[in-house]
């Protein structure tokens, strides 16, 4: 499963990956019954969203597609480029992430992208969706945040937290096709970095769907392994540790490894392999490519080439092109405490395979303030909730810088 140069065929693959599978033997009988205890506990936990919860977010996000829609409306109508485009012909909403993977939780966020046509830019939707959005009684604590990484409007729609985001396509001027495929790379042609971004979040987590043999199985790990992660501590991307797709190709990698296996071993697998991987070589679950035709560079992930990449320390690869880190915020110090939490929860599963300890020990909550006797709080305050929820975000994105200061310096262990 080691990640290799590709030295021949098709020039345009930078990185091949590997991905034979190393074990095509089905399930015990034991295996499959802990992987029923697995899923019972978690359901014990309230993970899983009832059909009301479930009904309640598909409404709300026909509604935010409909305010989407007559936002293009009005902009196009204003530039004289509207001439009777259907609804879906002026923007398409898009799910991603643990919604889009029907893993998401109760009170989890829903992580949505619209897209549109160029002659709508970013700026301009975000200003009249948000005038919209703000006149709507059911949203509050909305926030347009432009500046950050993946461009986003921040918001609570009847109670649930929402982020949008917006793609404007080049190639498609005013008018979208019916028959518009996300996956299409030549969508990414003569866009923006932002535009990619906030593209390659639906891209992402299709291509991963698309590349896992069992998709039940891995869905099943998936949430197994978020949950480990919050409960571990090692679940904040913008801290350095792990967010929702790095979660995803995580698990993804262990189960194109283990195509046959329960969910159970599949979880092991998953602890095992990273627990040992020896960074920083890079995880990938498809080849990375370079894409020449579509003129355009589009920052592909390559060592060989950048000198930033060569710096990463826990390189993990996004299956879709253009391929990047999504790990790209860990430190040192986040590496290593993930490497230990990994090695703890693959020494508990394989316990809990052999019958000698229970599902509720991997799941166990660090106990932060006996294992930590020193350490910094950060307090953030404003004088109203819009202004908090923009500076909380931008104190926060800020620490992961904070933290290399700390660890170059000798007299702090």
């Amino acid at each position: 499963f080691l990640a290799s140069p590709h030295l021949s065929g098709t020039m345009n693959v930078i990185i091949e990956a590997d991905m034979r599978p190393l074990s095509m033997s089905p399930p015990t009988p034991a295996e499959t019954q802990k992987s029923v205890e697995l899923k019972a506990y978690l359901e014990s936990l309230g993970l899983f969203e009832n059909k009301d919860e479930v009904a309640h977010r598909e409404e709300l996000l026909e509604s935010l597609q409909n305010i989407c829609r007559d936002s293009v409306r009005d902009i196009l109508t204003a530039k004289n480029a509207f001439s009777n485009q259907t609804p879906k012909e002026l923007a398409s909403l898009y799910t991603f992430g643990s919604f889009r993977m029907k893993i998401n939780e109760p009170s989890a966020d829903v992580d949505t992208m619209c897209v549109g046509p160029e002659y709508v830019s970013r700026d301009e939707f975000f200003d009249i969706a948000s005038a919209r959005l703000r006149n709507n009684p059911g949203v509050s604590d909305l926030s347009v945040i432009p500046d950050a990484f993946v461009p986003i409007i921040t918001m609570k729609y009847g109670g649930i937290e929402f982020d949008l985001s917006y793609a404007p396509i080049a190639r498609y001027p005013s008018r979208l096709p019916l028959d518009f495929d996300i996956l299409d790379d030549n969508n990414l042609k003569n866009v923006d970095e932002k535009t990619v971004r906030s593209l390659n979040g639906r891209r992402v987590t299709d291509t991963i769907l698309k590349c896992v043999p069992n998709k039940t199985t891995f869905l099943q790990v998936l949430k197994a392994f978020r949950y480990w992660a919050r409960r571990r501590g090692v679940y904040k991307n913008v801290m350095g540790y792990l967010g929702g797709v790095n979660c995803s190709l995580f698990c993804a990698y262990a189960a194109m490894l283990y195509p046959q296996a329960a969910p159970a071993v599949v979880l092991y697998h998953c602890f095992r392999i990273f627990a040992e991987w020896k960074w920083p070589k890079p995880v990938l679950i498809r080849d990375v490519e370079s894409k020449p035709e579509l003129n355009q560079d589009m920052n592909v992930w390559n060592p060989e080439k950048v000198e930033k990449d060569r710096m990463d320390l826990f390189p993990l690869l996004t299956p879709c092109y253009p391929s990047q880190n999504s790990t790209y915020t860990v430190m040192p110090s986040t590496r290593d405490v993930m490497t230990r939490e990994f090695a703890r929860a693959r020494d508990v599963v394989e316990r809990v395979l052999q019958d000698k300890a229970k599902w509720s020990e991997l799941f166990r909550e660090v106990p932060f303030f006996k294992e930590y006797k020193y350490y910094i709080q950060v307090e953030v305050t404003a004088s109203n909730a819009e202004d908090f929820n923009a500076w909380f975000g931008y104190v926060e994105s800020q620490i992961r810088k904070l933290v290399p200061i700390m660890e170059a310096n000798h007299a702090i262990t």
